[in-house]
């Protein structure tokens, strides 16, 4: 240590203790540009507005605590330099994830979360002890717990899976115009407009259905065309069109009319 006096020196062993330190988070500022925070470490040493340092693109608000860990450094050796370099948060609310498994979760509350988790054996042995498995399920899985789940872009917004799209809820909401590009197969009622109503197995009920468009039935061999309008009045379902039956025409019942007319 040439050309270095003792009064140069002196102070080295005290940087060094506490070039790093672990303390507790008492107060965060999120009104600047960076999150800054109040901290108490070691023997009553208090520390306040220190930046608190998060990777880029990700950052995160803790609520502060007595069980709030946090790791200081003092950047370059430099005590007026110190920062927040890391927010362990309280221990108590980390998830515990196996192996191959990470999580994104909400400071306090490890049940809103997205989860990641390697496929295959996870059984394994960590330090010499055995490394638990919990059985969750491998693959992306996102859980709000009791809180709402929302999307925005201006943009597209695709979801693409190649063996099946599974959504279960109380009711399902699509405001604008639906495309379906395939088969439609409905299981239990139909309702169309508020107003036509089908049941699983019976005829359309009271409410009709309306539409301009033109209707085609075929059988083998008659053939059946008609510019249908349809509706309902007093329980009746009403039809409004010009009837022309190509073939023979057969009804299961009574045939009402105000006039027959021979062409």
């Amino acid at each position: 240590m040439a050309g270095y006096t003792w009064a140069d020196v002196w102070h080295l062993p005290h940087k060094v203790r506490n070039f790093a330190k672990r303390g507790y988070l008492k107060k965060v500022y999120n009104d600047g540009k960076l999150l800054k925070g109040r901290v108490i470490t070691g023997d009553g040493i208090e520390n306040d507005k220190l930046d608190i340092v998060h990777p880029v693109g990700y950052v995160a608000h803790v609520k502060p605590s007595e069980k709030t860990e946090i790791i200081t450094m003092d950047i370059g050796g430099d005590s007026s330099r110190r920062v927040i370099l890391a927010v362990l948060g309280d221990r108590e609310f980390h998830p515990k994830p196996d192996e191959g498994e990470a999580f994104l979760y909400a400071p306090g509350n490890p049940k809103i979360s997205i989860r990641t988790k390697m496929a295959g054996d996870q059984q394994g042995r960590a330090n010499g002890g055995e490394s638990t498995d919990s059985g969750r399920a491998a693959g992306i899985h996102m859980d709000a717990s009791d809180q709402p789940i929302s999307a925005k872009t201006e943009k597209s917004w695709s979801v693409e899976a190649k063996e099946a799209i599974n959504m279960k809820t109380d009711k399902h909401t699509f405001e604008g115009d639906v495309l379906i590009k395939g088969n439609l197969n409905v299981e239990k009622d139909l309702r169309i407009g508020g107003e036509g109503y089908k049941p699983g197995d019976g005829p359309w009920a009271a409410g009709g259905v309306e539409s301009s468009t033109a209707l085609l039935i075929r059988s083998t061999p008659p053939v059946l065309t008609l510019p249908l309008v349809v509706r309902s009045e007093d329980g009746k379902v009403i039809i409004e069109c010009n009837l022309i039956v190509q073939g023979n025409l057969r009804v299961n019942g009574i045939v009402t009319a105000s006039e027959f007319v021979r062409a």
